[in-house]
């Protein structure tokens, strides 16, 4: 399963994520110290059950955990730009 990964509008620290025809997952979030932990709601859940949720070193490192659980590829949608 193919995922979109797009910033949250309101929120420089938080990324949504959404399967390919729009239905959100959950979100990845940043917290101090550059901890990024997977936040999947109750779908995410089923399809990743027993996904590390974190704390990863990098969003990077998040999406590789969520690609190996979905046998597929997380994409950045275009509001990434300007990602600090």
């Amino acid at each position: 399963m193919d995922i979109t990964v797009a910033r949250a509008a309101a929120d420089w620290t938080t990324w949504d994520l959404t399967d390919l025809l729009g239905r959100p997952l959950g979100c990845i979030t940043e917290a101090p110290g550059r901890q990024f932990f997977i936040d999947l709601n109750e779908r995410g859940r089923s399809l990743m059950p027993k996904a590390n949720l974190g704390p990863h070193a990098s969003l990077d490192e998040a999406l590789t955990t969520i690609e190996k659980y979905t046998h597929g590829v997380c994409r950045l949608a275009s509001n990434h730009a300007g990602q600090p």
